[in-house]
């Protein structure tokens, strides 16, 4: 009963450097812990010889940053048992199952996503069922052999994710700080990603500017993108991608309306036709820009809203990928193709260009598109909705260090957000 009385208290009081949402969270799992271990002592237990156990993760912990972590995040209770008392015991004990659950979780799920994405739509959809893998092999610890596994289970085993952890280690052992927390970053994101297991998703990394679509683990196609400028950046997210949309409209935002078209429509409104462009009411019905009273708007007033007709002049093309995220950002083709051969690919106002979007379409398709169809360029085609067959993850990141290769390449923090 001592235990369990002390547990939220303790795991508290020892966390307090830990996020408020965090602590919650782990204060839970902590409890959850116990429960399961029949509410005894399971680190400190004086019928279970667990001190070799403890001093190896004790070892490993202070080796933290060769994880991409630091060490002081984890902070555990001294070895010695003699002449202590049974709450001392379970403090101790409590101590070192909330770091040692922090440290597992931090190298399974990734570290501080929180401060890497700004929308996350996945992650609570399977933090259940995360958290409980964490426990389960965290409970079956009875030796340092059980613990190499448990290490080992929680990292992805892939090829990629050993150039990064080689290239930390490098780095870490030259002295590069810089680099280091770079690395670091980048290696905290790509456990994240993997951690989901999915079978199939993409990854947009905004400062190398490019996409990768994975399919059970094996990238099955590339692309260069287009991403936002510095002053419209592209928000960094975890999304999901639920239908194409063939010959889409463009329906211009808010914003770019009132503040770039508008003044451009007022000085001619031939313009709205050469840019194949229509002005809609607020029942979403065409109106004719002439019987419009232009010189009453402005970028504060303008109860329109700009609409640009479907074709191969579109800015979104001829596909449109959906997303579901809240910043109205989504995949695209385009119109003007030059900006794939440029390498300083930070051009639009948020959303993501795709260099090759009849491939993705047909990889998320299942190779149903109608090349012939997108290609004719039809004018004033109504737009074609294909759902997925299941919504795909889409995560959009910001790693500058990414393995090309066997490599780490080390890109430009473009939108300045490594400090």
């Amino acid at each position: 009963m001592l235990l369990l009385c002390l547990i939220a208290t303790e795991t508290g009081a020892q966390n307090r450097h830990v996020t408020k949402t965090k602590r919650v969270g782990e204060v839970s799992l902590v409890n959850k812990f116990y429960l399961a271990a029949g509410k005894q002592l399971f680190w400190y237990d004086t019928l279970i010889a667990r001190g070799s156990l403890r001093a190896r993760i004790s070892e490993i912990i202070d080796s933290a940053e060769y994880y991409g972590l630091k060490s002081a995040d984890y902070p555990l209770p001294g070895m010695n048992t003699v002449g202590v008392s049974t709450e001392q015991l379970v403090r101790s004990d409590t101590l070192f199952t909330s770091s040692v659950i922090r440290f597992a979780t931090d190298i399974f799920m990734g570290s501080h996503i929180s401060d890497y994405i700004s929308n996350d739509e996945i992650s609570g959809v399977y933090k259940a069922t995360a958290d409980s893998f964490v426990l389960a092999w965290l409970l079956g610890l009875a030796n340092c052999g059980d613990l190499h596994a448990y290490c080992a289970s929680l990292e992805p085993g892939d090829n990629l994710y050993a150039v990064f952890k080689k290239e930390l280690r490098h780095q870490i052992d030259s002295g590069n700080t810089r680099k280091a927390k770079e690395l670091a970053v980048s290696i905290s994101l790509y456990r994240w990603i993997k951690h989901f297991h999915f079978d199939k998703y993409i990854v947009v990394n905004i400062p190398s500017a490019a996409l990768s679509l994975y399919d059970h683990d094996t990238i099955r196609l590339t692309a260069k993108v287009v991403v936002g400028k510095y002053s419209t950046r592209t928000p960094r997210l975890a999304t999901w991608c639920n239908k194409v949309i063939l010959y889409p409209y463009w329906n211009v935002p808010a914003s770019i309306a009132r503040k770039e078209l508008l003044p451009l429509f007022k000085r001619s409104l031939a313009k709205i036709g050469e840019m194949n462009m229509q002005v809609l009411n607020s029942n979403g019905k065409v109106v004719d820009p002439a019987s419009l009273d232009w010189a009453a708007f402005n970028r504060r007033y303008f109860p329109y809203t700009i609409r640009q007709c479907t074709g191969c002049d579109n800015s979104l093309g001829v596909i449109k990928f959906n997303l579901t995220d809240p910043f109205d950002v989504y995949m695209h083709d385009t119109n003007y193709k030059l900006a794939f051969l440029s390498d300083n690919r930070y051009l639009s106002h948020g959303c993501i260009r795709v260099s090759n979007p009849i491939e993705l379409g047909n990889c998320l398709l299942d190779n149903k598109l109608d090349a012939g169809f997108l290609t004719a360029c039809i004018k004033q085609q109504e737009p074609v909705e294909l759902k997925l067959r299941a919504a795909v993850p889409v995560f959009v990141v910001y790693m500058t260090a990414a393995v090309e290769g066997d490599c780490v390449k080390y890109g430009k923090d473009i939108y300045h957000l490594l400090k």
